[in-house]
Formats: C-alpha cells, sequence, structure tokens
C-alpha cells in the first residue's frame, strides 16, 4: 500500500507497521515499540499524539489526529494524517486497533498558501479601506468646501441684486462681447422708458440711447478698458427722443467666466 498502516492492540501497545513506515523512516524492520516511532514523531507533535491514542484507547472511538513524520531520505519532516477504528468482538469488547498515516503534505502547503492569501487580502483590503476612508473625509471636507463657497455667492449674488435694483442711480450690466444689455435696474427703467424686457438683450445703439456718434464712440472706448474706468460725460437719449447729459461711472468685471461692465449713470 502506498500509506502507512499499522495496527494496535487494546492496551495500546503497536504490534505490526507496514513495509511503507519502515521505508519512509528508516527505522529497522521488525521494530514496533513506542520507543521507535515516537522518535520519528516531530517534537511538537508527540503529546498531541500519544493524547489522542491514550484517548481512543479509553473511549473506543476512532481516532484522527494530524502529525509531522520524520522523513529518512530528507531529513524533513512531513505532515501525515493519522487515522484508526476499532475492531469488535461478537461482545462488542475491543480486540485491535487498525489505523492508516496518509501524507497530507501537498495540502498543508495549499492551505498554508490560502492562509497566507487571505492574509495578504485581509491586508489590502484594510489598507484599502482606509486610503477609500481617507478619500471620503476628503471628498466630504471638499464637498463642504464648496458648498460653503457656493452659499457665500448666493449670498453674495443676494447682497449684489438688492443693492443694484435698489440704487438711486440708474444703473446697467453690459457684455463686452457685443455690447448687449444684461441687466438694468429699476432706475434705468424710469430715466431712460424702456422695461426690463425691452431692454435685455438689445444694445445701447439699437435702443438709439446715444446723444450722437462721439458719445457712442466714448462708451465704446470705455468697454475696452479692464477694472474701473475713468468718469467721462456724455449726451443721452431717452425713450421719448428728450437729452439728458450723463455722468458715466464704468467697471469691467468677470461674470461667469466672461468680462462685463456695469456702468451706472447720474444725470
Amino acid at each position: 500500500m502506498p500509506q502507512i498502516v499499522w495496527s494496535v492492540r487494546p492496551d495500546g501497545q503497536f504490534e505490526y507497521f507496514n513495509r511503507r513506515w519502515y521505508e519512509l523512516t528508516g527505522v529497522p524492520h521488525g521494530e514496533i515499540g513506542e520507543e521507535s516511532w515516537l522518535p520519528q514523531t516531530h517534537p511538537d507533535d508527540r503529546d498531541a499524539c500519544v493524547q489522542a491514542l491514550t484517548e481512543a484507547m479509553r473511549t473506543g472511538e476512532p481516532l484522527q489526529v494530524e502529525h509531522r513524520i520524520r522523513v529518512r531520505a530528507t531529513g524533513k519532516y512531513r505532515w501525515h494524517l493519522a487515522r484508526a477504528r476499532p475492531v469488535l468482538n461478537e461482545e462488542g469488547a475491543v480486540i485491535r486497533w487498525y489505523g492508516t498515516c496518509t501524507d497530507i503534505e501537498d495540502q498543508k502547503i495549499v492551505e498554508q498558501a490560502l492562509r497566507d492569501a487571505r492574509s495578504d487580502l485581509e491586508r489590502r483590503v484594510a489598507e484599502r479601506t482606509v486610503e477609500l476612508s481617507s478619500a471620503v473625509v476628503a471628498l466630504q471636507q471638499e464637498i463642504d468646501e464648496r458648498v460653503a463657497i457656493e452659499k457665500a455667492l448666493r449670498s453674495s449674488e443676494e447682497r449684489f441684486g438688492r443693492a443694484f435694483h435698489s440704487s438711486p442711480d440708474p444703473m446697467s450690466i453690459v457684455g463686452q462681447a457685443g455690447s448687449r444689455l444684461i441687466e438694468v435696474n429699476e432706475r434705468w427703467e424710469a430715466m431712460f422708458g424702456f422695461s426690463r424686457q425691452e431692454a435685455i438683450g438689445q444694445t445701447m445703439t439699437e435702443l438709439d440711447l446715444f446723444g450722437g456718434v462721439e458719445d457712442r464712440e466714448a462708451w465704446d472706448r470705455r468697454l475696452e478698458i479692464r477694472g474701473p474706468a475713468p468718469e467721462f460725460e456724455l449726451d443721452m437719449r431717452t425713450r421719448e427722443g428728450s437729452r439728458r447729459r450723463a455722468v458715466m461711472v464704468a467697471e469691467t468685471v468677470e461674470m461667469a467666466g466672461s468680462p462685463v461692465s456695469s456702468s451706472s449713470s447720474a444725470t
């Protein structure tokens, strides 16, 4: 047989080993006492083997224990699974135990590799979890910061809107590209006679608000200036055609990534 086979008397004394045992361990053929088999067992496994055999003898229950056996050819130990069952007589008394030792070294190697792989996986999962947790915290902080910034911007826009529409001076916001009106306040509507709906999207030229060509050219030159522009005077014309002399104050700012000019006029 390719595996070790042995037998034990009811008192626990070994009485037989097959040829595989002697070939594997190098024990002289015929030696079967405890002094011959126990030294072939790894020192760390000897107590477990003796206890398992003793317990089986006491209870009559099948024996099963893993232990390492020294291999004569290599001088190293290989894992084996020892199993034994009792043989009973007609009265039910144990008359002999028959057992085997099966080489499980390869299985042990695979099990250890699986344990190592599992430990490595758990370690990497733990590390990744920490990384993801840190990323989540960082992302939440970024979200909180953006929410705070957006809230501040909305608050700033609301304050600007209230100031813009409640200003006692006519005010308008004009896009530099195309010079079209983006927003006007109520005072501007009252001064020039155009409603907000009529004015937005139109140019001041299309609304015929300039008193003359020189006034339009002066206005266009001011739109080309980035930042605050110097005050200047020009003639303006209302919807009804009446003329007014106005002092214009303009400043170019960024709005949604595009330059616009905010201007106010006093007559």
